[in-house]
């Protein structure tokens, strides 16, 4: 068995759940407890992935990441944050509900919401937590580069396809300024110095490939000087 405290995200595995669920309570006794019969290995296993994924430095990133998810600000992730956004930022570059690309982007963002609705909701209560969110990503986006770039180059391509007004390809800081903020509720005044750093070529402009590449450094580098260390603003923000 594999329990979990839905609120910290923390799990310990045993053969029967119940020492794992006093130690949980040990450490803190309102814990609300989540239980999985996984298969013990498969349990260990994604105690193994968690730990070792989430280091100091992921943490910080994953919670500034889950604040841009919360459109609301209330304080969990849920479906109605994923549309609100997406329409908050379509209509700013004026793609109403029949643009094909604002469809597109919209079936992207609900595959990203079922996907962490389904890992990440252990007490299905239709929202994500801040612990939820940082457990699931953890466990199911990071195991390896490979699933990265599955899931994000088709999501930044679709972003592109809104953003890019004049279709050369490629976002202005004006553009990126304003989805960035739209979308991901990143202030605009902490968007400009990310904007120069994944322009590494000094074009003024950024490609779909400078932004994937930019996006796997935020999950994948722990350098705090990396361009990604600053995707989304300064983390301590």
């Amino acid at each position: 068995m594999v329990i979990i405290n839905v609120e910290t995200g923390d799990c310990e595995v045993d053969e029967t759940g119940l020492q794992a669920a006093r130690s949980l309570q040990a450490k803190s006794p309102h814990a609300r407890l989540f239980g999985m019969r996984l298969g013990y290995n498969v349990g260990v296993s994604l105690r193994r992935i968690s730990l070792m994924n989430i280091s100091p430095f992921l943490n910080k990133k994953l919670a500034r990441r889950f604040k841009g998810y919360d459109f609301d600000g209330n304080g969990y992730v849920e479906k109605t944050d994923f549309e609100q956004a997406v329409a908050k930022m379509c209509e700013a570059f004026g793609h109403g509900p029949d643009s094909a690309a604002r469809q597109r982007l919209y079936d992207f963002t609900m595959q990203l919401w079922q996907r962490l609705v389904t890992t990440a909701d252990a007490n299905a209560d239709g929202r994500i937590s801040e612990a939820e969110y940082k457990n699931a990503f953890a466990n199911s986006m990071l195991v390896t580069p490979e699933n990265f770039e599955q899931g994000y180059r088709p999501f930044c391509e679709a972003v592109m396809d809104i953003v890019d007004v004049d279709g050369d390809g490629r976002q202005s800081l004006e553009e990126y300024e304003l989805w960035m903020h739209t979308l991901i509720n990143v202030p605009k005044a902490d968007t400009g110095v990310a904007f120069r750093l994944i322009d590494k070529d000094g074009s003024g402009y950024i490609t779909t490939d400078e932004m994937v590449e930019a996006i796997r450094e935020y999950y994948f580098n722990e350098d705090p000087q990396s361009i990604g260390s600053l995707l989304l603003g300064p983390l301590d923000s």
